[in-house]
């Protein structure tokens, strides 16, 4: 769903940006624009939904909505004063479809994007984002993420695959592709992408799943942008049910913004002492820039090592009593990603397999 902001105040401009791309709508930093360019820019594009900020000049602003057309900027919400009365009265006339109170348009602009998803069916065809989030090296993020998109595959259909893994994507190999196009040519052609040319950039694997690679090349890591990973998986949940992406640390500014578009945060870690700390800042970390809770689940990797942590203390050390358990099977599971076949696909009853399916069933929504 395409949204754009309207306004003057370039600081505000940049926030509800940010709390619609948090919401999971398409609102890539072009557009964000003034109200002098939106006015012809907005009669071709002919966008989903429109947030015009009012201030600081409303009367400019009601001006601009009483020369669209009616749903010209789609659905309208307007961010203005509350205590105006005629304000609100004349932008309700010029066609807005809701008003929010700027002095709170935090909770209130939430509200309204709420209303909104629920009285236009925004996203209910949207597929389900499922990010896979090492806590530490060799967690075996990147094993999860491609056998979780393979069981999803093999059970519905077809599944988009992310390496956003840019200095150590594995993917590729964990799946014997070889890709023809990475995330680094996607990021150079974003503006003039459309779906076909987006499914053609995507490297198909027997099982149904179509992965785009990270950059082959460190040199072409420079490519990647924020902004392009953030519409990877914005094009990628718009044509796939299931949308698995593998992700590298969170702090890192452009993995964040991908993490405000999961629906499930997969944390995975081993039960060992430098894991479980990393596990509880990374978890500090996500509740400072606003993820739910509810969004994120602890996947204990490789359980059942000699002398790791007990489940018990890793539990108490974590805050939580829901840890999902993978069991270390070393020998399928190397020898899987040795010769580039999931190892849900070479040995389907292994004890790894076994679970791996479980949590791709379980987090399938």
């Amino acid at each position: 769903m395409s949204a754009y902001v309207v306004g003057d105040d370039d600081s505000l401009v940049a926030h509800v940006r940010d709390m619609l791309v948090r919401f999971g709508l398409d609102c890539p930093a072009a557009n964000a624009m003034t109200p002098l360019l939106a006015t012809d820019l907005l009669k071709t594009v002919e966008p989903d939904l429109t947030v015009l900020l009012m201030a600081p000049r409303p009367d400019e602003s009601l001006q601009l909505l009483r020369g669209i057309t009616p749903k010209q900027w789609g659905h309208v919400i307007a961010v203005g004063p509350a205590d105006e009365a005629r304000a609100i009265v004349q932008a309700m006339r010029a066609g807005v479809d809701d008003y929010v109170d700027q002095s709170d348009f935090q909770s209130e602009l939430k509200a309204a994007l709420q209303r909104y998803r629920e009285t236009t069916g925004a996203n209910q065809k949207q597929g389900r984002v499922i990010a896979c989030v090492p806590v530490c090296g060799g967690c075996g993020s990147s094993t999860l993420a491609a056998n979780i998109a393979t069981s999803l595959a093999t059970e519905y259909g077809r599944t988009a695959l992310m390496d956003f893994r840019l200095t150590s994507g594995d993917l590729a190999a964990l799946m014997d592709l070889k890709p023809g196009y990475t995330l680094a040519e996607f990021c150079e052609n974003i503006k003039s992408m459309d779906d076909a040319m987006f499914q053609r950039m995507l490297c198909s694997h027997r099982s149904g799943v179509h992965l785009l690679a990270a950059p082959g090349k460190f040199r072409d890591i420079a490519k990647v942008s924020a902004e392009g990973m953030r519409e990877a998986i914005v094009k990628s949940r718009s044509l796939f049910p299931y949308v698995v992406v593998d992700c590298d640390h969170p702090a890192h500014a452009e993995q964040t913004e991908s993490l405000f578009l999961a629906d499930e945060i997969l944390l995975v870690l081993r039960l060992e002492f430098a894991a479980l700390r990393n596990c509880r800042r990374i978890l500090q970390y996500l509740d400072d820039i606003g993820l739910s809770r509810d969004r994120i689940r602890l996947v204990a990797n490789r359980f059942g090592q000699p002398r790791e942590i007990s489940n018990a203390k890793a539990s108490e050390a974590l805050g939580v009593d829901d840890l999902f358990y993978i069991p270390d099977d070393p020998k399928y599971v190397n020898m899987a990603n040795n010769s580039g076949v999931p190892v849900v696909l070479d040995r389907p009853s292994s004890r790894a397999s076994v679970s791996m399916a479980s949590l791709a069933m379980s987090v399938h929504g």
